[in-house]
């Protein structure tokens, strides 16, 4: 039968097809992971208190990862005062980004912050229970 042809194309064949390749598309979408082990790596910048309207600055440095969690120390100046703080940091990796969240003590108030890593920057945000909050972004050394 040539092109010109009266006939109907017969279509099913190709809607079996096209439903494979959506599949196969969907398996290979983005998938949210557990991050791999992180690097032994600082990062330097500045954090900010929306509450006070307070700003200092701030390195990260992960150390190590335990149970799939990381080990970081996040230290800078607060009102002047210097300030240093363990935290245990949940990592999951998905689209080129390293989604980071955890929880830790700062002079005996609890904290949850959540961020991420892409490329050089770490950036995030924090909350306390007594309305401390604010930003940070910070820049790998």
């Amino acid at each position: 039968m040539d092109c010109w042809s009266s006939q109907p194309v017969r279509l099913a064949p190709f809607r079996n097809l096209s439903m494979k390749v959506l599949l196969v598309l969907a398996m290979l979408a983005p998938v949210a992971t557990q991050a791999a082990d992180p690097p032994s790596k600082s990062w330097s910048g500045t954090w900010n208190n929306k509450k006070y309207k307070t700003t200092g600055p701030l390195t990260c440095t992960v150390t190590s990862s335990k149970g799939g969690n990381w080990q970081a120390t996040f230290s800078g100046t607060g009102l002047g005062n210097p300030f240093s703080y363990p935290a245990t940091l949940k990592a999951m990796e998905k689209g080129g980004r390293i989604y980071l969240a955890g929880s830790t003590k700062v002079d005996g108030e609890a904290y949850r912050w959540s961020g991420y890593i892409q490329g050089q920057v770490l950036a995030g945000s924090y909350k306390s229970a007594t309305g401390n909050n604010g930003t940070f972004s910070l820049k790998s050394k």
